[in-house]
């Protein structure tokens, strides 16, 4: 999540602060600035797929996990600026420096469909909140020590002759 805020604040040229990782006491500003919240969607993590490996030269198991990871980036303002940057995400996502540090955190992030407009359920206050919805792919890997198991008794076969 981190990253991902490091990314959009970054290419966004937004001041620290207008990029948050959610926490449930933190409340939009009343003023007229463009805020992002990053949100972790925890019940929806998805495990791809599992790997092994034994490497007999130095005894060691590594194991790894490539996982799904959804994600929820919300703009919200109280202007139209939620509403008129809200595709800058999208760039900011896929920029060639995005692309560098994903490679380098063996991540890659995807969009989820499209931008979901929240403004109504505000009601009165309307407060602009557009909903981008992202997957966060990743590689785990984990190297462990482990005994290679040959320390199987000899076998001694005897044969009627």
């Amino acid at each position: 999540m981190q990253l991902t805020a490091g990314i959009i604040q970054s290419y966004m040229s937004l001041p620290d602060g207008q990029v948050v990782l959610y926490a449930s006491e933190w409340e939009v500003p009343n003023d007229n600035k463009l805020y992002i919240v990053i949100s972790y969607n925890s019940v929806s993590q998805q495990v791809l797929g599992v790997k092994s490996e034994f490497n007999t030269e130095t005894n060691q198991e590594t194991s790894s996990v490539v996982s799904h990871e959804r994600f929820t980036v919300e703009l919200l303002s109280h202007g139209m600026e939620a509403v008129n940057r809200a595709p800058e995400i999208f760039m900011a996502l896929n920029s060639q420096p995005s692309l560098f540090l994903q490679e380098k955190n063996n991540i890659r992030i995807f969009r989820e469909g499209g931008m979901l407009d929240l403004s109504d359920l505000e009601g009165s206050g309307m407060l602009h909140r557009i909903q981008i919805p992202i997957i966060i792919s990743n590689v785990q890997n984990k190297t462990t020590n482990a005994d290679y198991f040959d320390k199987f008794t000899a076998l001694n076969l005897k044969t009627e002759e």
